[in-house]
């Protein structure tokens, strides 16, 4: 049985027999930056769509034209990721139209069944929503990762086409680097996430991670005998120690204000609370909430001619009714909540 060709040796092959732009080190790297990153992403979606999900197994293919490979010439929905402190560059990351559909259903109370027709423009929104927190989870991972604050710019999502779109006419680059994500969302979905940058942005990434695990190695560590010879330089607790029960004072009774409650809040009686007048609730589901427009009219939980609620700081204190004060609305309390109900 033959030797089993390494990632490199296969890149050489496919680039006709020129070498790869990264080692086999770098590859590994990059797929592991890559597995962190979108380790964390998952994280977001599985809490979003409250299933549970993965993305694993990252495979790193290298585009010396700039060309996608015919399996990835599909539409996809895309967000281009631009970093702007920390490290420069830009990546874009892609989901399968088809895929986004069944998780935007999910999202908005759904099944996850795909509807036939291009993406619409709520579906779109959801979309970008979903990926933004993704990017945001992956960012932040990212960033402990390597040590450094990473800040982007708004992302931008958008429908690629890439049988029809080139992958240069959003991110420029004589070669770049695609990271293909296996995504299992829990009974729903099987299927990959592709993420996109430049050569130059990959290297950039591999030289910081690089970097950190080099500081990582040269920062000293104790020897056990050093650690020793610290605890015992350290000043011992004396052996005898005097202990005595604390007497506190006690207070008298004259100074006592009570307020509406009966009970002492003098110290606190300047602090700000925040008053709200509440006419009513509802609860709707996101399928709905979605489609609010302007002139949408929204039903509440009461009915007309009863007493609103006091709220003060999310906490129904009392009730009462709405007056019109000269060119303002107030408040006429009628009741107020036995504190017992509160």
């Amino acid at each position: 049985m033959g030797k089993e060709l390494t990632q490199a040796e296969i890149d050489k092959l496919i680039n006709g027999g020129s070498p790869s732009p990264l080692t086999e080190e770098d590859i590994d790297m990059l797929g592991e930056i890559g597995n962190i990153g979108m380790g964390n992403s998952a994280t977001a979606l599985s809490k979003i769509l409250n299933r549970k999900v993965s993305i694993t197994t990252p495979k790193v293919v290298i585009l010396e034209d700039n060309n996608m490979p015919t399996e990835y010439a599909i539409p996809y929905v895309t967000v281009e990721i631009t970093y702007i402190e920390g490290i420069s560059g830009k990546n874009v990351l892609n989901l399968r139209d088809e895929d986004v559909k069944i998780i935007t259903d999910i999202m908005m109370g759904g099944k996850g069944e795909v509807k036939e027709g291009p993406i619409d423009e709520m579906n779109l929104s959801a979309a970008g929503e979903l990926m933004n927190q993704m990017i945001g989870a992956s960012s932040t991972a990212l960033s402990e990762m390597m040590n450094t604050r990473l800040n982007i710019s708004t992302p931008d999502v958008k429908i690629t086409d890439y049988s029809t779109d080139k992958i240069d006419d959003f991110i420029k680059g004589e070669t770049l680097v695609m990271t293909i994500f296996d995504l299992d969302v829990e009974d729903t979905l099987k299927s990959e996430i592709m993420l996109v940058m430049t050569l130059d942005f990959a290297k950039k990434m591999i030289e910081k991670v690089k970097q950190q695990y080099t500081e990582s190695l040269s920062t000293p560590v104790q020897s056990e005998q050093e650690v020793k010879a610290s605890k015992s330089n350290t000043a011992e607790p004396p052996s005898k120690v005097n202990i005595q029960k604390v007497e506190l004072q006690t207070f008298g009774e004259d100074n006592k204000k009570p307020n509406m409650f009966g009970n002492r809040y003098d110290i606190l009686m300047d602090v700000p609370l925040e008053v709200s007048i509440e006419i009513g609730r509802v609860k709707k589901p996101i399928s709905e909430i979605l489609k609010f427009t302007s002139g949408t009219i929204i039903e509440l939980d009461k009915l007309v001619g009863e007493d609103v609620n006091i709220v003060i700081n999310n906490k129904t204190i009392g009730k009462g009714e709405v007056v019109v004060i000269d060119e303002y609305y107030g408040m006429r309390i009628s009741e107020i909540l036995d504190k017992n109900s509160i």
